[in-house]
């Protein structure tokens, strides 16, 4: 049954960029979850299969999954045809119960992976919860690890063979760790940066950055200000231009982006470390908008 999975989940790229996985269900038609499918542009999306044959693909039906407007996550691709070395995976519309085995693959990398990978990961479990709704979908959850670009893949029914869920998410939420770290450091780096390169006048509780050119002047201050501080403004004695920033207010700021950072890794490194929960999307839905010639 691996083998058959494995010949059948392809890697989902754009731009040259892997953003999931999917796996095939006719001759031209693929499956995977709507928020892989939209994660870039749809015009310029390809499937690149274990054997490294690519294909482009155009998504014909995608059910996004969002607060706003909560659906299945799921999404059909349509390809000119399949490589002849790929398997076509049977899809039931009927979700396990509690307790039964399923396993999954994709091409998911680990945390820190940054580029596309050319190996499959399988995953083995069972499922965890009863079926539920949320939207327009019907999920259910499996025990187990899921990683970034899982999303999209096949879970298989052990007993059958069926298809009965395509990854939609983790519980621990693994695929915005990195961005969430990024999003941190990288104010963090810039006012690192900025207190490098400028020059500067210290007072008792101020730190003043002085200017000659009123553009550099504000350039800065509009950038201190994206970062979250107060920035005071004047015209020294000498007819050069000052931004004021409360060194207090520096240490507060800086001090808050390091404990959001280290709050974040911890939270990372305490989900990574138990057992995680997948969530998949199935039911119905699976079935319900690939064309007729779906050979399910």
């Amino acid at each position: 049954m691996e083998n058959v999975i494995k010949a059948s989940t392809c890697r989902v790229d754009a731009d040259g960029k892997q953003i999931g996985s999917a796996f095939w269900v006719s001759d031209n038609h693929l499956l995977t979850a709507a928020h892989v499918a939209t994660a870039q542009s749809e015009n310029n999306l390809t499937v690149c299969t274990n054997t490294g044959e690519e294909r482009e693909v155009e998504v014909i039906y995608s059910d996004s999954n969002t607060a706003e407007n909560p659906g299945s996550d799921i999404a059909v691709l349509s390809a000119q045809n399949k490589p002849n070395d790929c398997k076509i995976l049977p899809v039931s519309p009927n979700i396990p119960k509690i307790g039964q085995k399923v396993l999954w693959s994709g091409y998911a990398r680990l945390f820190g992976e940054k580029d596309s990978i050319d190996r499959q990961r399988f995953g083995w479990g069972r499922v965890a919860s009863e079926k539920y709704e949320n939207g327009g979908g019907l999920f259910f959850e499996i025990d187990g690890n899921f990683n970034p670009s899982h999303s999209g893949g096949p879970v298989v029914h052990e007993a059958s063979g069926e298809v009965v869920g395509i990854v939609s998410e983790s519980a621990g939420d693994f695929t915005s760790v990195l961005e969430k770290v990024q999003n941190r450091i990288e104010p963090l780096t810039r006012i690192r940066d900025f207190l490098i390169q400028r020059r500067s006048i210290s007072g008792t509780f101020n730190q003043g950055f002085t200017y000659r050119d009123q553009e550099q002047a504000t350039e800065d201050k509009n950038l201190l200000e994206e970062l979250g501080f107060d920035i005071n403004s004047k015209i020294d004695k000498n007819g050069r231009y000052v931004n004021y920033l409360d060194k207090g207010e520096l240490a507060i700021r800086t001090s808050q982006l390091q404990a959001d950072l280290s709050e974040i890794l911890f939270r990372s490194l305490h989900g990574t470390v138990q057992m995680g929960i997948g969530v998949a999307s199935g039911g119905p839905e699976l079935r319900k908008h690939i064309p007729v010639e779906f050979d399910g």
